[in-house]
């Protein structure tokens, strides 16, 4: 089975990942702060929530979103480095490290909360239409992803 927040014991590894973060920690690749990828990660967990809505893809990106979601979801494959972002998504106001570590602790709390009540958004501008199913591989990834940027 592919990883995903659908399995609670993942659920718990991300957030305790999330608490091994420091607000000094240098990524390994690419140039967030800890503080910066925190909030991208919290904007992107609030597109799932319906609480976020970035830059409309143009066509040609539909269709790359829906390929990458065929290959995104199917096995345990990790996102890869350089990937495409919105602006928006990049787009930082929080300037607490501890500020971004606790609104996306509590947001991924109401996501899981979300994927239980099967209550998420299941229109993704990029990726198209998704189950929930896909909706906590995919976000799964993107943390992990994020993650393993800073070494945690």
């Amino acid at each position: 089975m592919t990883h995903s927040f659908l399995d609670k014991n993942k659920q718990q590894e991300i957030i305790q990942r999330i608490s091994k973060l420091t607000s000094d920690q240098k990524p390994i690749w690419g140039t967030m702060t800890s503080t910066q990828m925190l909030e991208h990660c919290l904007r992107v967990t609030q597109i799932y929530l319906g609480n976020f809505q970035p830059t409309p893809p143009n066509f040609i990106l539909k269709i790359v979103g829906y390929f990458f979601k065929k290959i995104y979801t199917k096995d345990n494959r990790a996102f890869g480095k350089g990937s495409p972002t919105d602006k928006k998504l990049l787009e930082y106001t929080i300037t607490s490290f501890q500020e971004a570590q606790d609104t996306l602790r509590i947001q991924l709390e109401f996501f899981f909360e979300r994927i239980e009540a099967k209550q998420l958004q299941l229109q993704h501008p990029f990726f198209g239409n998704l189950t929930i199913q896909e909706c906590a591989i995919l976000n799964y990834k993107h943390l992990d992803h994020h993650l393993r940027q800073f070494g945690v």
